[in-house]
């Protein structure tokens, strides 16, 4: 049985399923962005950046507690849906939002104090890698945040086998993610879970 239209378009929405797709997101996800956000370690964020905006809900959220937001995302339809939702805080250089990917970020080293991942690092290609461009685009001292519905179950492997089939995803769970983590140089990382499968990684560099 072929994928039904919607569900192919959560990786890179596209055209009008994708449209759909994303505002399907930005509702369902709001719970679980939320919860994420409520592990951020108490601090000064001045500039947030967050990888796979989507729809741009996450950045008018970061908004709220950071003086300058970056929104990144692989699809088009994706930077554009974001740029309509924040229209008034990009006219006011408040938020910028670019077309671009996690293993190739357009930015300087040592960019920002906040970098966020939200349902996303499930499509990145080289998940090493990206973490490396985040370490380096992050300032000392800087959080990445990353939040998941899906966790790997070493227990059942195969959980998640038809959504890697069809979308190409990978799923992590803590200890995969705090493993890559370590490697691409961030010293403390803490997880969390919530119920059978939402979790969040709190990285400081």
């Amino acid at each position: 049985m072929k994928p039904k239209p919607l569900v192919k378009n959560a990786g890179k929405p596209k055209g009008f399923f994708g449209k759909l797709m994303i505002h399907a997101m930005n509702k369902e996800h709001t719970p679980l962005s939320l919860w994420g956000l409520d592990h951020l370690p108490e601090g000064q964020y001045r500039a947030a950046l967050d990888i796979g905006c989507g729809g741009g809900v996450n950045l008018l959220r970061l908004s709220d507690f950071c003086n300058r937001v970056y929104g990144l995302d692989v699809s088009p339809l994706s930077v554009e849906e974001s740029q309509k939702r924040c229209k008034k805080l990009i006219k006011n250089h408040l938020v910028r939002i670019e077309l671009g990917s996690a293993d190739h970020l357009p930015f300087p080293n040592d960019s920002f104090d906040l970098v966020t991942a939200f349902e996303t690092i499930y499509f990145w290609p080289d998940l090493a890698a990206c973490f490396a461009e985040v370490y380096r685009a992050l300032r000392p001292g800087g959080i990445f945040l990353i939040t998941n519905e899906l966790k790997s179950d070493k227990d059942d492997p195969d959980k998640y086998a038809k959504l890697h089939e069809i979308l190409e995803l990978t799923v992590y769970d803590g200890e995969e993610m705090t493993a890559v983590l370590n490697s691409a140089g961030f010293a403390d990382v803490t997880t969390h879970s919530e119920g059978e499968d939402w979790i969040c990684a709190v990285a400081r560099k």
